[in-house]
C-alpha cells in the first residue's frame, strides 16, 4: 500500500506541478490577441485488479465555444464591409458638403436660375451678362470636381484592394503553415492548442478582408473557403492575382478594371463577383464596380440633360471641349461629365447668353432667349404645341383640297352696326315706310341682282326670312342673312356680294345698319405667335392641300410643321418655348381640330446607363434639372446614412459577440488566481503524502538494519 500510495502522491504532484503550469501560462497570456484559456485535462488510472495507481495528464484543451466563434467571425466580416463602405461614402458627403452649406451641385444649379432669372429682367446689362455666364462656369467646374472625385475615390479603393489581398495571402498562408504544424503535432500526440488559437486569430482577421466558411478534418486542418465555397487554403494556399490599371470614368469590371483571380492571372477562378464574397475587399470591389459607378452615371446624366435642356431652347451653353453634346446613347455620354464646360463660343461672347447661339435674329433687348431659358429649360416642360384632329393628307381617299376635307371655304361677311332686334316692327322707323315699297338689292357674285322688300309690319326676323327666301328662290342660296347676339344685321357667303340701295334711301340704309357697296370673300386665315415675335397670318386658298398649307407655316423662322401617322397637322416651335394660334378669318383652327399642348423634355434615362450599360441610376420620378440634381444627392446622402446606420448596429453586435466570447473563453485573471491557490495547496497536500511515505521507509530501513 505504501508503493502505492507513492505512486499516487508522486503522480498527483506531477499533475498539480503541469496544471500549475498551465495556470500560470493563462496569468501570463490575459492580455495576448486571441489567446483562449487552457485547461490540463487529467485521468484516473486504475489497475486491472481495481486499484486505483494514481492520475495521468492528458491533453491541454481550449475552453471555446465553436458556435460562439463562428457567429463572431461572421460578424467580423459584417462589420468590416459596413465599416468600409461608411468611411468611403463619407468622401462622397464631404464634397456634397452639409444641407445648410448651399455648396452642393444642386444649390450651384439654382444660383444659375438665379443669375438667368435677373438677367431675364435686364436682358442688355454687362454686369448680369457677366455674373451669370461666371455661375455657368462654377456649375460646371462643380460637375467636372465631382466626376474627378469619383474617379479619385474609386483609384483608392483599388489601392486599398491590394492591401486588402495583401493581407488575404499573409493570412492564409500562416494558417497553411499551421495546419501542417497542428497535423504534425496532433500524429504525435503533442498539445496544439496554442497553435489553435493562433491559427483562430488569423482566421478572424482574415474575416475582416473577406467572408469566410471553414471547417476542421479530422487530421485537426482547418480547410477554408469564400462565402460562395471557393477553396482558399487547406494544406496550401491559393495564389491571388490582381493586376489594377489607373481607372477612368468609362472604365468597368470586366472590360477595363482588374478583377481579383486565384492560381492563375489568366484562366484563374474569378472571386470579383462573387456575391459572397463579404468584408472589406468584397465592399471594396462593390464600390469600386457598383456604388460609385452608379454616382458616376448619375452625375453624367445630369451633364447631358442639362446641355440638352438649354440647347432645345436656342443656346448651346454647356458642350464639350469642341463645342458639341454627346449623342443620347447612354455609352456615348459616359464621362461627359469631367468635359462638360461652358461653350467656347459662349466663352468668346458672353452676349450670346442673351441673343442665343442658333443664328436666329433676336433683336436688341429681347428677352426671348432668356426667357426660354427661365421657363423651360429649367421648367417642366421644353414648349408647347398644337395638334390637329383631322386628316389633312392629300391622297388617294381624301380629296385634294382643304376646303373640301376641312369643310371650309372663303367668306364674305358684313355685320351691322344697328340693333334692329330692338326694333318691334321695322316700320316704327320714321325712314321707312313699306308703303313706297322700301327696297335694296344683293348681288351674290355674278348672279343677278335679287331685290329685297320690306313689308308693312315686318320685324327683323322677318327681314332675315325675306332675305334668305328671295335669294334661296332665286339663286338656291340658304343661310345668307342672320341676327347677331346684339340684333345685328349679318350677311354671310363664300363668294363676295354687292349690296344696291334701290329706294331705302340713306337714312333707310343707317336704320338696318348696313351700307352699301361690295363684300369680297376672304380666305380663312390664323395666325401663329412664336414667343414674344410678331404673330404670322396663314391664309388657306381654295386649291391649297396639306404640302401648300405645310410649306406655308414652314416658310415662318422658327416654326416645323408636319403631318403625323394619322395626317393630323402639327405645329412647334424649333427651339422650345411657347407657341399662340388664333383665328384670323373664318374658323380653320376649329376645322383643323387644332389643340395646344405641350412638349416633355427628353426623359432622364434609369437603365442601361454606363459604360456596361448595366448601370441603374434609380432616379425615376425627376423632372426638372433642380429635381434631379436634388434627388441624386437625397439619394447619395441616405446611402451614407444607412451605411452608418447599418455599420452602428452591425458594430454594436459584433461588440457584444465579442463580449460573449471573451467572457467564454478568455482567461479571467480572479478565476485563474483562485484556481492557482487550489493547485497548489494539491501540490503541498501531495509532497506531504510523498514525505509521510518517505518517513514510512525510513523507519522500516531502520528495522531491517538492526
Amino acid at each position: 500500500m505504501s508503493i502505492g500510495a507513492l505512486g499516487s502522491a508522486l503522480s498527483g504532484l506531477r499533475i498539480a506541478q503541469q496544471s500549475i503550469d498551465v495556470v500560470s501560462n493563462n496569468i501570463a497570456n490575459v492580455s495576448t490577441e486571441g489567446y483562449s484559456r487552457k485547461r490540463q485535462e487529467q485521468s484516473t488510472l486504475v489497475l486491472t485488479t481495481g486499484d486505483v495507481l494514481g492520475v495521468r495528464a492528458e491533453q491541454i484543451t481550449r475552453n471555446v465555444d465553436r458556435v460562439l466563434q463562428r457567429d463572431l467571425f461572421e460578424q467580423t466580416s459584417v462589420k468590416a464591409q459596413l465599416e468600409t463602405r461608411s468611411r468611403f461614402l463619407q468622401l462622397v458627403q464631404d464634397f456634397h458638403g452639409p444641407p445648410d452649406g448651399e455648396v452642393a451641385l444642386s444649390s450651384k444649379l439654382g444660383d444659375l436660375y438665379e443669375n438667368f432669372s435677373e438677367l431675364a429682367n435686364n436682358p442688355d446689362s454687362p454686369f448680369l451678362i457677366d455674373r451669370t455666364y461666371t455661375q455657368a462656369e462654377l456649375f460646371a467646374g462643380s460637375i467636372n470636381e465631382f466626376s474627378e472625385k469619383l474617379t479619385e475615390i474609386r483609384n483608392d479603393i483599388q489601392d486599398e484592394m491590394r492591401a486588402s489581398i495583401d493581407l488575404v495571402e499573409s493570412y492564409l498562408g500562416q494558417i497553411s503553415d499551421l495546419n501542417q504544424t497542428i497535423r504534425s503535432a496532433t500524429r504525435t500526440g503533442r498539445t496544439v492548442a496554442d497553435l489553435e488559437d493562433q491559427r483562430d486569430l488569423l482566421v478572424k482577421k482574415l474575416s475582416e478582408e473577406v467572408a469566410v466558411n471553414y471547417y476542421v478534418t479530422g487530421e485537426n486542418s482547418m480547410v477554408i473557403q469564400t462565402g460562395d465555397g471557393t477553396l482558399l487554403t487547406e494544406s496550401t494556399a491559393v495564389d491571388f492575382f490582381f493586376q489594377p490599371i489607373p481607372l477612368g470614368p468609362g472604365s468597368y469590371y470586366p472590360a477595363s478594371a482588374a478583377g481579383v483571380l486565384l492560381n492563375d492571372p489568366v484562366i484563374g477562378t474569378d472571386i470579383t463577383a462573387e456575391p459572397r464574397l463579404g468584408g472589406r475587399l468584397g465592399e471594396l470591389i462593390k464600390l469600386r464596380d457598383e456604388t460609385l459607378p452608379q454616382y458616376q452615371a448619375q452625375l453624367d446624366e445630369l451633364a447631358l440633360r442639362t446641355a440638352q435642356r438649354f440647347d432645345a431652347v436656342g443656346l448651346r451653353l454647356f458642350t464639350d471641349s469642341s463645342g458639341e453634346i454627346p449623342s443620347d446613347t447612354p455609352p456615348n455620354y459616359v464621362g461627359f461629365s469631367a468635359n462638360f464646360q461652358v461653350n467656347p463660343e459662349v466663352t468668346a461672347d458672353r452676349t450670346l447668353l442673351r441673343s442665343g447661339t442658333s443664328g436666329n435674329t433676336v433683336l436688341s433687348g429681347s428677352n426671348e432667349v432668356l426667357r426660354k431659358v427661365v421657363e423651360f429649360a429649367f421648367g417642366l416642360y421644353e414648349g408647347e404645341y398644337s395638334l390637329g384632329d383631322t386628316d389633312i393628307r392629300d391622297d388617294t381617299i381624301n380629296p385634294d383640297d382643304l376646303y373640301t376635307i376641312l369643310g371650309i371655304s372663303a367668306q364674305a361677311r358684313s355685320v351691322g352696326d344697328t340693333n334692329i332686334g330692338a326694333l318691334s316692327t321695322l316700320d316704327i322707323s320714321q325712314y321707312l315706310n313699306p308703303g313706297s315699297n322700301d327696297t335694296f338689292s344683293i348681288t351674290v357674285g355674278a348672279n343677278p341682282a335679287v331685290d329685297i322688300t320690306i313689308g308693312a309690319g315686318d320685324t327683323a326676323a322677318d327681314l332675315v326670312n325675306t332675305i334668305n327666301t328671295e335669294l334661296n328662290t332665286a339663286l338656291g342660296i340658304t343661310g345668307f342673312a342672320s341676327l347677331g347676339n346684339g340684333g345685328q344685321l349679318i350677311f354671310d357667303h363664300s363668294e363676295g356680294y354687292t349690296i344696291t340701295d334701290v329706294n331705302l334711301g340713306t337714312n333707310g340704309l343707317e336704320t338696318l345698319g348696313i351700307d352699301t357697296g361690295t363684300v369680297s370673300a376672304i380666305d380663312p386665315s390664323f395666325s401663329i405667335q412664336l414667343g414674344q415675335k410678331d404673330p404670322v397670318t396663314i391664309a388657306i386658298t381654295a386649291t391649297d392641300t396639306d404640302a401648300e398649307l405645310l410649306a406655308k407655316i414652314n416658310a415662318i423662322d422658327g416654326i416645323t410643321a408636319s403631318t403625323d401617322a394619322n395626317g393630323y397637322l402639327r405645329i412647334e416651335p424649333d427651339e422650345g418655348g411657347d407657341i399662340n394660334l388664333l383665328n384670323v378669318d373664318g374658323f380653320p383652327l376649329q376645322a383643323l381640330g387644332m389643340q395646344e399642348g405641350l412638349i416633355e423634355h427628353t426623359a432622364y434615362a434609369t437603365t442601361g446607363l454606363g459604360p456596361g450599360t448595366n448601370i441603374n441610376a434609380e432616379i425615376s420620378t425627376a423632372t426638372t434639372l433642380k429635381s434631379y440634381s436634388e434627388l441624386m444627392i437625397s439619394n447619395q446622402s441616405e446611402d451614407a446614412f444607412i451605411a452608418d446606420q447599418n455599420f452602428e448596429t452591425e458594430q454594436a453586435y459584433f461588440q457584444e459577440l465579442d463580449t460573449r466570447n471573451g467572457n467564454f473563453s478568455a482567461v479571467n485573471l480572479d478565476e485563474e488566481m483562485a484556481n492557482l491557490i487550489r493547485l497548489q495547496t494539491a501540490y503541498n497536500a501531495a509532497a506531504r503524502a510523498i514525505s509521510v511515505v518517505e518517513d514510512l521507509f525510513n523507519e522500516l530501513t531502520d528495522v531491517l538494519l538492526r
